[in-house]
């Protein structure tokens, strides 16, 4: 029984169930390294047999079809920018990234700077900044270790921009962000705030 794709690129159905096995424990990138494919390839294999019903009775789309209510947006704003998109699709049940991304380019909002301003941006504006928080969200840290960035909450902000020498068209704009932020959370208090995104890091 041969394993090998066909020369049209038509994998048999062999192949298929081997990949399909593997894949039950394995992500597609695994995937690939074992079976010396691209995860292109990968993917068009799995998507090929989706297609023919060899994955049917395994693999079962159990995301949920409801509308998005009010919470679940919440939910998803107040994590941006901390949490990964991944990890949040999880905890809703509505499926990977790429669901969280689509949801909240509805929002007409991207991802990084919901909860805050990265920290080196900070400290240009002013000085020495200490209330950062350390996030997991976004590409991995490489050689800042296991976090990925760090940002300044925007309330955090607020009060920086009050007692520090700061542009008015700047303190307008993170004055705006930090009422937002404050309305998203719940609450006026800047280290609620930075507590409650600190939460969010250690679920």
């Amino acid at each position: 029984m041969s394993l090998k794709p066909h020369h049209n690129e038509k994998y048999t159905v062999a192949f298929k169930k081997q990949v399909i096995a593997y894949f039950k424990t394995h992500t597609a990138r695994e995937c690939a390294e074992k079976f010396k494919l691209s995860h292109t390839q990968i993917i068009g294999v799995l998507e090929m047999s989706r297609r023919n019903g060899l994955m049917c009775p395994t693999f079962k789309d159990k995301r949920t079809k409801k509308p998005w209510t009010l919470d679940e947006l919440l939910f998803v704003i107040r994590h941006s920018g901390v949490r990964p998109r991944l990890w949040m699709g999880k905890q809703l049940g509505r499926g990977g990234a790429r669901v969280i991304k689509e949801r909240l380019r509805t929002l007409n909002s991207g991802t990084k700077w919901l909860n805050g301003m990265p920290k080196k941006w900070a400290e240009e504006l002013w000085g020495n900044v200490s209330c950062g928080i350390k996030t997991d969200a976004g590409p991995p840290g490489g050689s800042r270790g296991n976090f990925h960035f760090i940002v300044v909450p925007w309330t955090d902000c607020e009060k920086l921009a009050s007692l520090r020498e700061t542009h008015d068209n700047v303190r307008i704009a993170v004055r705006a962000m930090a009422k937002f932020q404050k309305w998203i959370h719940g609450v006026n208090d800047p280290s609620r705030i930075r507590r409650k995104l600190m939460e969010g890091l250690r679920k």
